[in-house]
């Protein structure tokens, strides 16, 4: 509860702290005129304001507190309260600060980043001056480094903070698809974004911490997303590498030139610096080398190539098919053939079994990353 008495010099603060929730009650001294009362707040830097007329009034603050809380009198004599975030007192608070109540914003986020040389790759849980949460996210990718932060009153009396990682299983460095800490101090530092101990980095599973202000204790678990380096791909497609045969044909050896055709090729995809289907980054959607054997012929034909996609699992692939060529034995194209049966051949690895390969690519990931794009476009 917040009380505010007013007279004909200002006013007077009965309170140390204003968070979101308490009541403010004004109450006024006698005045030759009946004065209206000003309550202003600034939610997310953006302020607003409501009047009513002066008797004892009641008012709650809102959830999205944010700066400052003002109270101005309007008529009768000209004073004016301002009631700064998180202490008592009768002067404005910093242009641009931020409450410890509501979330900050960008500008304060920014400068936080530059002031602490935390870079855009690093996600910021936040909570305020209790420990509660203010911006944490749902998720964070296998690797992803993830700094605790609080918001603390600017020159106020900062808590006792203990941060404690219960749970972050050790990052895996290359993942093939299918295999799936400490105690730190708030520095009593100017800034009101406080880092609480350093970024922690966690492989797949969930990383959870408590964070502990005086004697109330908040338990925190961010689910840690897969980050898939190779997965094994399955290819339909077509080769126009040849695919030459030697014939009898009217007592002389003939070559019969012909393309691969169609065929199915499985193999494995790598991912340069893994993939996470939740968060993809530039790179996942163009840069996908793939090596992969023909099933009905592996030890004769294989491709190298590269797949692009619009969310993974599906790709649209094209490389070089690479074909051990057949060569006479025995026999030079053109000379008689005087034997029963077909030409003898061997096979061979040349430079004329190279040719084109496009297909489409499916990966091992295919339903995870389909319906991970399907639920983003309907909003599920």
């Amino acid at each position: 509860m917040v009380t505010v008495d007013s007279n004909d010099k200002g006013c007077s603060v009965m309170a140390e702290k204003l968070e979101a929730g308490d009541k403010v009650v004004v109450r006024f001294a006698p005045q030759p005129s009946k004065p209206k009362v000003k309550l202003a707040w600034a939610a997310n830097f953006s302020k607003t304001s409501t009047s009513f007329a002066a008797e004892d009034e009641t008012f709650v603050l809102p959830a999205d507190f944010g700066a400052d809380f003002r109270v101005e009198w309007e008529g009768g004599p000209s004073n004016k309260c301002v009631l700064k975030a998180g202490t008592a007192g009768g002067h404005e608070s910093p242009s641009g600060s931020i409450s410890t109540s509501t979330r900050p914003g960008k500008d304060a986020i920014r400068k936080f980043r530059d002031k602490f040389d935390l870079g855009d790759d690093i996600v910021l849980a936040i909570h305020d001056v209790r420990g509660r949460k203010l911006d944490l996210p749902r998720s964070i990718s296998e690797g992803e480094r993830l700094q605790v932060v609080m918001v603390m009153p600017q020159g106020g009396d900062w808590p006792d903070v203990e941060l404690t990682i219960t749970s972050c299983p050790d990052p895996v460095s290359f993942r093939v698809d299918g295999q799936a800490r400490g105690k730190a101090q708030a520095a009593r530092l100017p800034p009101e974004l406080v880092p609480i101990g350093r970024p922690v980095s966690c492989g797949a599973g969930s990383l959870s911490y408590n964070l502990k202000v005086g004697d109330k204790t908040i338990a925190v678990q961010v689910r840690v997303r897969t980050k898939t380096h190779l997965t094994f791909i399955v290819l339909p497609g077509f080769s126009f590498a040849p695919d030459r045969t030697f014939v009898a044909e009217r007592g002389s050896v003939t070559l019969v030139k012909d393309r691969q055709g169609a065929s199915v090729w499985a193999g494995g995809m790598w991912h340069p610096a893994g993939v996470d289907y939740e968060d993809m980054q530039w790179f996942n959607y163009v840069l996908n080398p793939f090596v992969a054997l023909k099933l009905d012929d592996a030890t004769q034909s294989f491709v190298v190539g590269n797949g692009i996609t619009v969310s993974g699992g599906l790709y649209l692939s094209a490389g070089l098919a690479v074909t051990r060529t057949r060569e006479p034995v025995g026999y030079a194209l053109g000379q008689a053939f005087a034997g029963d049966g077909d030409v003898p051949t061997r096979r061979i690895w040349s430079s004329e079994g190279l040719g084109l390969f496009l297909g489409i690519g499916l990966d091992s990931d295919v339903y995870d990353a389909l319906s991970k794009a399907f639920s983003d476009r309907t909003g599920g």
